[in-house]
């Protein structure tokens, strides 16, 4: 009987690497008896290493609170059902062994395993799982997608622990559907995973043949330096999503390999926060202890928790001090590479075309300002820039509204010395930072 190995996931545990690896490797794979589906759980789409928009698909709404493991489309079993049908055909038409599935949003708490329960009579099934400390779970979902729709950490928490990170309850469903002997969970912990590496030890736990011909993969889907993360709170308002990247692409960008600065040790989730997460979820961890690691000594937890010297406790002006530090150096970066074009626009120029610049310049420049700056409506406001766009004030239109709207993703430059705009731009936000009241 072939083998089918389902990667669940859970999210922001190297699903992306792992699935980097397949995709890249689909070919060299094929050739060793492996088979690897497109995106859509067919052989006529890409071919990425994953199938989340696949699965996504077959949620009609979110689970009721009364039944969050109850089926969503009524048709998503045969669905499944006709596509793997045909992918079996596939591999004994092709003399294949093993099929490979891989998507992380199998790990949310819909029926999405009641979607494979009948394929035990078709395959060899095998479910495959990665878990992380909760406190480390949480801040890098707080990192990469909720920082942009939560007005605080602890409003983030109240409304996430519920519902995330719980890996007993996210692992119930399929321990019922397949039993313990067919669901392997590992630990994404550096220590624990074989070579301390995610894909190589994804290819340990299910086998996967490697040959010469593989394609090994770098660093995929790299956490954001929490100077970033914090200043991206600061904008969240300009994301169009959680999944909008746009600030970090900039501001990375305008850093650039060379001047990007160590990554910071983690501070935002501050060690008694840390320690509170996990006690959230010490049952569950006792639990996927007892059922999967039954080596760990009963007085032992299941994920050691963060030590003193593993994360940072800041003040409040020690946290806006490392902002403004990450804002300064980005200012620098951006001085040395861009300075020169922004001062060199001749005074000579056609004064009815606009003083044109990257629109990466200006949209950090956005980013930077804090909303209704007076610093930026100033620039905004001055006889260099009136000349420079005369099709502005022509029209009538107020400068700094045109600018937010349109003038900022037109690469319109607001001052000649972006150096010294973007310097007092920091400024301006850090001393309303600073006015900001603090906890109570």
């Amino acid at each position: 009987m072939q083998k089918l190995i389902i990667h669940i996931g859970a999210g922001k545990c190297g699903s992306s690497a792992i699935q980097t690896y397949l995709g890249a490797n689909a070919a060299s794979l094929r050739a060793q008896g492996v088979l690897i589906p497109g995106l859509d759980l067919t052989m006529n789409a890409s071919i990425a290493g994953q199938q989340i928009n696949f699965f996504l698909n077959l949620v009609n709404a979110s689970p009721s609170a009364q039944a969050p493991h109850q089926p969503t489309r009524v048709d998503a079993v045969s669905i499944v059902r006709r596509r793997l049908a045909a992918l079996k055909e596939e591999m004994v038409r092709s003399n294949l062994h093993t099929l490979v599935i891989s998507a992380e949003n199998l790990s949310n708490q819909h029926a999405f395993s009641s979607l494979f329960a009948e394929e035990k009579a078709h395959f060899d099934v095998h479910i495959v799982a990665y878990i992380r400390r909760q406190d480390e779970y949480l801040s890098s979902s707080w990192g990469q997608w909720y920082v942009k729709a939560y007005e605080s950490i602890a409003e983030y928490l109240a409304a996430r622990v519920p519902l995330d990170g719980d890996w007993h309850a996210m692992l119930t469903p399929w321990l019922r559907d397949f039993g313990r002997d067919r669901v392997h969970v590992r630990l994404f912990d550096r220590k624990s995973m074989y070579n301390g590496d995610v894909v190589d030890d994804f290819i340990a736990v299910t086998g996967l043949p490697v040959d010469a011909n593989h394609k090994r993969v770098g660093v995929i889907n790299e956490s954001n330096d929490e100077r970033l993360i914090a200043l991206a709170h600061h904008v969240r308002d300009e994301f169009s999503s959680i999944h909008d990247t746009s600030f970090y692409d900039v501001m990375n960008g305008a850093l650039g390999k060379e001047d990007r600065p160590k990554k910071s040790k983690p501070y935002l989730f501050d060690r008694a926060t840390r320690l509170k997460i996990l006690d959230a979820y010490s049952g569950s961890n006792e639990k996927i202890k007892h059922t999967f690691f039954p080596e760990i000594p009963p007085d032992t937890a299941l994920f050691p928790p963060p030590g003193e010297n593993d994360v940072l406790d800041l003040s409040l002006v020690e946290k806006l001090e490392r902002e403004v530090s990450m804002l300064t150096r980005i200012v620098y970066s951006l001085a040395k590479k861009l300075s020169e074009p922004a001062k060199d626009i001749p005074v000579t120029q056609n004064v009815s075309s606009p003083a044109k610049g990257n629109p990466v310049v200006t949209q950090i420049i956005g980013a930077i300002a804090v909303p209704g700056s007076k610093v930026l409506r100033e620039a905004l406001s001055s006889q260099w820039y009136a000349e420079r766009n005369q099709d502005v004030r022509n029209a009538g239109f107020d400068a700094y509204s045109h600018w937010c709207d349109f003038g900022m993703k037109e690469g319109r430059l607001p001052a000649p010395d972006l150096e010294k705009l973007m310097a007092d731009l920091s400024a301006e936000r850090n001393a309303q930072s600073q006015q900001k009241p603090g906890p109570a």
